[in-house]
């Protein structure tokens, strides 16, 4: 009798693979539900970080004007700022001049400047995919585009790309 009961208990203790791999299967799903949801707020907050450094950009930019008489030769790459060194690698900063397409590592002389940070394309979650690029201007002017190449700015008055 003892071995009977015994082993009935054994039949019916634990779980079988079935009821395992379902448990498993409810998990995964889940978890590529949260993802995204967890990844977006990471992106939003890194891009926020990018419009910052951008600020400190044109901060320094405004320093080296100041000692080199002009912003001729300043180059955001270079710039000794932690912001930027940690963000080199997901984003590229670039100088221009307001009303001309052309963007590039060297500033001109012109007073109107304008830098822009743009998010490599592959460097994990985007985030809001209208804000794949800052501009910050002379002026404390700030625009988002969408990175196409025809992309008109995108009004962003609840200041969803800058944070």
């Amino acid at each position: 009798m003892r071995a009977t009961a015994r082993s009935a208990c054994l039949d019916e203790a634990g779980f079988t693979l079935v009821e395992l791999m379902g448990v498993l299967s409810i998990i995964a799903i889940l978890v590529m539900v949260a993802m995204p949801a967890y990844r977006e707020p990471l992106a939003d907050a890194e891009r926020a970080r990018a419009g910052a450094c951008l600020v400190s950009l044109a901060t320094e930019m405004q320093l080296y004007r100041l000692g080199q008489e002009g912003f001729e030769g300043f180059r955001p790459s270079e710039a000794d700022l932690d912001c930027r060194r940690q963000l080199a690698g997901r984003y590229r900063f670039e100088v221009g001049v307001v009303g001309k397409a052309d963007w590039g590592p060297v500033a001109t002389d012109s007073p109107y400047w304008q830098l822009r940070a743009i998010r490599r394309q592959g460097t994990g979650p985007s985030g809001s995919g209208h804000c794949r690029i800052l501009v910050y201007r002379f002026d404390g002017g700030r625009a988002a585009f969408d990175g196409n190449t025809h992309s008109a700015e995108i009004p962003d008055p609840a200041g969803r790309c800058w944070g």
